[in-house]
């Protein structure tokens, strides 16, 4: 699939498994082909697991699922930490620039 995200934050499709997960909003229609770069201006990183939760990855009318291979590649593409699965991160970093 099309749902990889490269430090550039071009979407593109590779074989390497991505261990965070990232969101632009709605990017793919009923074929799972993406149609755009982005819809919001908010860009998430996301832990894979979070509160059991699990989703199937493109399901239509949600946001598309898009993957990284590490952190690094999240923020080099443009992405910030989500509120809710990494509120702990945020809240170090807050703390760290004082």
């Amino acid at each position: 699939m099309q749902n990889r995200v490269d430090p550039c934050g071009n979407i593109i499709t590779t074989t390497a498994r991505g261990s965070w997960m990232g969101n632009r909003g709605q990017l793919h229609d009923h074929t799972n082909d993406i149609q755009r770069p982005f819809k919001l201006k908010a860009w998430l990183t996301c832990v894979l697991r979070f509160k059991e939760r699990h989703r199937k990855v493109m399901s239509p009318g949600l946001y598309t699922e898009l993957f990284f291979l590490d952190e690094v590649t999240a923020f080099a593409a443009g992405h910030r930490p989500c509120f809710e699965c990494r509120a702990d991160r945020i809240i170090f970093a807050l703390k760290c620039t004082g």
